[in-house]
């Protein structure tokens, strides 16, 4: 495992430096300009609702094994990586969750069935936010 993880690692790297090299790095320092620091502040951003994410994820645990909640923060920011980066429909993710914190001495049974549970309490909450968004709206234009 160890060896695979090496060898994704190099070429991770070997493919970002020649991405880097192919497009030109004044053309990627233009692009990064042009956006300023409000990029930077995009990103901060997104780490809070990934930070709550990961806290209700970690109330999901019973019993005598709580992995880290840090180690849940990284399984989280690994598996929504995952989601954004690969053509796996938004679900592949949610298996590299599980199997990260698998890795770490979670058991099986665990592992799947918090990844589960806390999938479906976002796409609960995803809905209701939707519901409340489009309610919102209708009455928005009831006045116009």
């Amino acid at each position: 495992m160890r060896k695979a993880t090496y060898f994704a690692f190099a070429a991770g790297v070997a493919l970002f430096i020649y991405l880097i090299a192919h497009e030109g790095v004044a053309t990627i320092i233009a692009a990064l300009s042009i956006a300023g620091w409000s990029l930077l502040w995009v990103a901060l951003f997104r780490t809070i609702p990934m930070i709550l994410s990961s806290l209700g994820w970690f109330k999901l645990f019973s019993g005598t094994r709580f992995p880290p909640p840090l180690l849940l923060l990284w399984a989280r920011w690994i598996g929504e990586s995952f989601n954004t980066l690969m053509p796996v429909a938004q679900i592949g993710g949610h298996f590299v969750r599980a199997r990260l914190i698998k890795g770490c001495g979670v058991a099986n049974i665990d592992a799947g069935a918090t990844v589960v549970v806390d999938f479906t309490l976002g796409i609960s909450a995803q809905f209701v936010f939707s519901l409340v968004g489009a309610a919102l709206l209708l009455w928005q234009m009831r006045d116009g």
